[in-house]
């Protein structure tokens, strides 16, 4: 069975480096190839050509998580929900399936498809989706990226009485992470500009989701001086 210590493993936050950044086209007229505002440039985030108007998604991808999972249970497994004559997980008209991912004897279900691809690697593709979200979703594995991203997208602030049960040192980090939310907002500046000018300041040494309190103090006064 998973201890509390299996757990907080499971759900550790993971170096910058392992974390990707998918790039999402915020333009109707960029994605249908008619945009006379924006242009395409090289991003240095998600090392593509891509319109200027783009945001980016974090996530881990299934290397990442694989190897979190071996690292708490070296003999975890899944098992599709259904399986065919042939001895074969059966997929649906999307070509994905379920899953149950088993850590430690515990089973979490997951959804995994391969995105409109078709052939044998779209198979591949759908196992990987349906284990990370098994893990993200039963396990948490991540589970702080999804929770960082809805925050970028809506803006909300951290959920009420969090901060009560945290410590001396993620208290501090959420206050002054609130006071840089506040002097880009004095400055007229959308959450998601003030992550933005963090990566460009912090040059990819430091990811938001892990700064600690001088490197955001650092951030706050260079946001003061902008």
């Amino acid at each position: 069975m998973l201890t509390q210590e299996d757990r907080d493993a499971l759900a550790a936050p993971f170096p910058p480096e392992a974390i990707g950044h998918k790039p999402i086209i915020v333009c109707r007229d960029c994605e249908l190839r008619e945009c006379a505002e924006h242009h395409a440039e090289p991003c240095e985030t998600c090392r593509q050509i891509i319109t200027t108007a783009h945001e980016h998604h974090q996530y881990i991808g299934h290397a990442e998580v694989t190897e979190r999972l071996f690292s708490v249970d070296p003999e975890w497994d899944y098992e599709p929900f259904a399986v065919g004559p042939d001895g074969l997980p059966v997929f649906d008209e999307y070509g994905g399936f379920w899953i149950w991912l088993i850590v430690k004897g515990v089973r979490r279900k997951g959804y995994g498809h391969a995105d409109g691809r078709k052939g044998g690697d779209a198979a591949l593709i759908a196992i990987g989706h349906a284990i990370r979200i098994a893990a993200e979703r039963g396990f948490k594995v991540a589970l702080y990226l999804r929770r960082q991203q809805a925050q970028v997208q809506h803006g909300s602030p951290e959920p009420a009485g969090e901060e009560s049960t945290a410590g001396p040192v993620e208290q501090t980090v959420k206050q002054l992470k609130k006071e840089a939310q506040k002097v880009g907002h004095r400055k007229r500046m959308k959450f998601i500009h003030v992550l933005r000018e963090f990566d460009k300041w912090a040059n990819g040494k430091v990811d938001w989701s892990t700064a600690d309190p001088a490197t955001l103090r650092g951030f706050i006064q260079h946001l003061e001086k902008t």
